[in-house]
């Protein structure tokens, strides 16, 4: 497979993924508060797939003599006019991957939003229980009473 037809393939996986990650971001706007980790797990293990991909996608491009801009199509970074003919299929699957990364970010700051109201919610239940006269009692009874040593049974 030539360079072009490699890099659109990566850049197509690469895509797939942020998709997988874009699904775990959104997925946290509304799960339940006991699912959270999942998703925040998920969305970590498809960061670090995508790190590699990248990693791979820069090797790719490093074996050409124009690699800087071949790179830089690859981000969809560079203005199209200056983007040879022959790398135009790697800057248009720039931009499906620019595309959704923008959508992510997005998304990103309302799952962070809920994550957030999800721990200020739970910091008030515990400060709300906390405040229960007779649990209070019983825990500040605890810390008051000396603990005998354990003792092994099996003697």
């Amino acid at each position: 497979m030539d360079t072009v037809g490699k890099l659109c393939a990566l850049l197509e996986k690469e895509s797939d993924l942020f998709l997988e990650y874009e699904q775990a971001t959104l997925a946290l706007l509304d799960c339940a508060a006991d699912d959270a980790e999942h998703y925040i797990m998920l969305r970590g293990a498809k960061a670090n797939e995508i790190d590699g991909l990248v990693e791979e996608i820069a090797q790719v491009c490093g074996q050409v003599p124009d690699a800087a801009v071949l790179l830089e199509c690859t981000k969809a970074s560079l203005p199209f006019d200056r983007v040879p003919a022959g790398y135009q299929p790697v800057y248009y699957a720039g931009q499906n991957v620019r595309s959704v990364i923008h959508r992510i970010g997005q998304s990103d700051v309302q799952a962070m939003q809920r994550l957030e109201r999800l721990r200020d919610e739970a910091v008030e239940a515990i400060k709300q229980n906390q405040n229960m006269p007779k649990i209070r009692k019983y825990l500040t009874d605890l810390t008051d009473v000396p603990h005998a040593p354990l003792r092994n049974d099996k003697a």
